[in-house]
């Protein structure tokens, strides 16, 4: 049943446009509207805000709030594109925002009262004043905590991972976020008491979910096309489609249950196919793919990072394993302190520099917002590294966007951090393009600088 009630108050109300829904749990107030300029058009689990003087010509509709219930449905497919933005979570509800399609709703004379409207009545206004009925933190990953432990001295790489290892990983990545979760167990199976509070924690947000006869299976080995869909649920994060000439996987056919997610995920630079064309989305993944995809995600994939004596904790992890660095940082035991090199005493500094990091005596790295410094002769010089996308390493990254300067724009902030005694890694963290910017979602890229 659909409902659309022009709200009227008396020529004296404040000047705000305040809204309740009772059934849904919501409530806000947007100051600088009034109800005259505001009607509402209510559905089920939908509320349409329109510009009233616009309506009648031009249709006026400036966005709808949408209530998930239970909010384990805000990772369905249908609400997984960058139109929807997550406003708020309840205990059992997920509250988003879609902005009304095609531009503004109006025009002639209306259409400057429809665009403050429209500022004021948005996104950003709503996620600071709208309030929902036992309402929680939106859960982020957390870039910093370890999350892959052994057993008896073995870390097991090359060995697949399990439903049951993701799920206990995920939840330590998304602390502290899941303390006070004392959601139901959803699922029949007899697990660990550590596993059973994962799983029923991810199933909550939709991150991971079960079966049609109720288990959860956590012994189940993890697909790579069911890998590329989690890692966009356990970040909330909006498929990315690609830009440019990307070629199509072999062994993806048109339709195939995760195809969206699989070449959003190649382009966001977590998950690569194999040299002869094909992603093998059947395929399982390993406990160390998994842990230097995961790292690349959190912007701390140490690939290239200079090994300098660190302990061997892991009878099965040869110091030749091709991601023995990543699997060291994701469990706690990678020691970069024989790298660290201090400031010189010395060292002129570049003005109002954000970040630095010295590689040896002579030759560092700053940043200040977008630009790139490079420090040398112990700080007594720097200049400013050009966005020369090649010489960067970044050339992968220039041809998710369509010019140069849609590439700049997407740049948030970037951070460095020391990979060797001659080179660092560059961390950027910016809005992955898709014909917009997703605006909700940031993204991390790495690359590596070497001195020259």
């Amino acid at each position: 049943m659909t409902c659309l009630t022009i709200l009227a108050m008396p020529a004296y109300a404040s000047e705000s446009f305040q809204y309740e829904n009772k059934n849904l749990g919501i409530a806000f107030a947007i100051s600088g509207l009034t109800a005259y300029e505001i009607s509402v058009e209510k559905t089920e689990n939908t509320i349409r805000f329109y510009h009233t003087p616009s309506m009648k010509q031009w249709g006026g509709l400036i966005g709808t709030i949408t209530v998930l219930k239970p909010r384990s449905l805000v990772t369905m497919p249908q609400y997984s594109h960058g139109d929807y933005r997550i406003l708020a979570m309840g205990k059992d509800c997920a509250v988003l925002w879609q902005n009304a399609p095609g531009g503004a709703n109006s025009g002639d004379a209306a259409l400057e009262s429809y665009k403050k409207a429209s500022e004021l009545l948005s996104f950003d206004q709503l996620q600071k004043s709208l309030t929902v009925t036992d309402q929680e933190t939106v859960p982020k990953l957390h870039s910093n905590f370890l999350y892959l432990t052994a057993e008896n001295g073995q870390i097991r790489p090359d060995e697949l991972l399990t439903r049951g290892e993701l799920a206990k990983i995920l939840h330590t990545l998304l602390s502290p976020y899941n303390k006070n979760f004392t959601g139901p167990q959803p699922f029949s199976d007899k697990m660990d008491d550590e596993t059973g509070k994962a799983a029923a924690y991810l199933a909550s947000y939709g991150i991971l979910s079960g079966y049609s006869d109720g288990t959860f299976r956590p012994e189940r080995q993890v697909s790579r096309a069911e890998f590329a869909v989690l890692l966009h649920r356990c970040q909330f994060a909006p498929l990315v489609g690609r830009y440019g000439n990307a070629s199509d996987y072999s062994d993806i056919p048109s339709g195939y249950w995760a195809e969206d997610y699989i070449y959003s995920a190649q382009t966001l630079g977590w998950m690569s196919g194999y040299s002869d064309g094909s992603f093998h989305p059947d395929g399982h993944i390993t406990r160390a793919a998994a842990v230097t995809t995961l790292n690349r995600i959190l912007g701390r994939d140490e690939s290239a990072t200079q090994l300098t004596g660190n302990p061997q904790p892991f009878s099965d992890l040869p110091d030749n394993h091709w991601a023995r660095r990543n699997i060291l940082e994701a469990a706690g035991y990678l020691d970069k302190t024989a790298l660290y090199m201090p400031v010189p005493d010395d060292a002129t500094m570049p003005k109002d520099f954000e970040r630095a990091c010295y590689v040896n005596t002579s030759n560092g790295w700053a940043t200040l917002g977008k630009q790139i410094i490079q420090i040398t002769d112990g700080g007594k010089a720097s200049a400013v590294v050009p966005w020369d996308w090649d010489a960067l390493g970044l050339t992968a990254f220039r041809s998710r966007f369509p010019d140069d300067k849609s590439a700049l724009d997407a740049i948030m902030w970037l951070d460095i951090r020391q990979a060797s005694r001659h080179s660092i890694y560059l961390v950027i963290h910016y809005r992955p393009y898709d014909s917009i910017y997703n605006l909700d979602f940031e993204a991390v890229w790495q690359t590596v600088l070497t001195d020259n």
